[in-house]
């Protein structure tokens, strides 16, 4: 007849041994600045063309109210209604 205790041991499972990610040995560990440069220079790059294509629409926008205000003031002055 079995004890007690052995009747409820019962034997370790097996576990295999976690394996480890092999590092290669020219691997050199980057700075945070060297791993974000490529997505930085991204960031920077879409910000540059948001800022120009804006600067580019606004001044296109100017551009267009100067000359209307030209064509209401140059009416306004030919029916002598402001002088020049």
């Amino acid at each position: 007849m079995l004890s007690i205790k052995a009747a409820f041991q019962k034997p370790a499972p097996k576990i295999p041994p976690a394996k480890r990610p092999e590092f290669k040995a020219h691997s050199v560990a980057k700075s945070y600045a060297e791993a974000t440069k490529q997505q930085q220079n991204s960031y920077i790059e879409k910000f540059t063309d948001t800022c120009s294509r804006f600067i580019s629409n606004l001044s296109s926008l100017i551009n267009l109210l100067i000359a209307l205000l030209s064509t209401v003031l140059n009416t306004l002055i030919a029916k002598g209604i402001i002088s020049p």
